[in-house]
């Protein structure tokens, strides 16, 4: 394990390792680089629509549930079974 300091205001996460890279940017995982690279031209900041589409943009086949969480208005949406067009929304006091 490696703890990595992250020099952006937003995470990015799929399944593979980083670990080792110089330039999160140069990661053999087109999900990582195409959620990486529409956070760095948004600088971080994506309504939870624009999300939830980027959610669906790097989705695959075994993809189970994709979760937006809104922490300033304790929302979540999440999409279950990559059905983008049923969000469920739910209040988070």
């Amino acid at each position: 394990m490696e703890i990595m300091n992250n020099p952006e205001p937003w995470q990015v996460t799929t399944n593979f390792v980083i670990t080792g890279l110089n330039n999160p940017q140069n990661a053999p995982c087109w999900r990582y680089i195409t959620a990486y690279e529409t956070l760095d031209n948004q600088n971080g900041v994506l309504s939870m629509q624009k999300a939830s589409n980027l959610l669906k943009d790097v989705s695959v086949s075994s993809t189970r549930w994709s979760v937006v969480f809104n922490l300033k208005e304790e929302q979540l949406q999440i999409a279950m079974g990559r059905n983008y067009q049923n969000l469920h929304y739910f209040e988070v006091p």
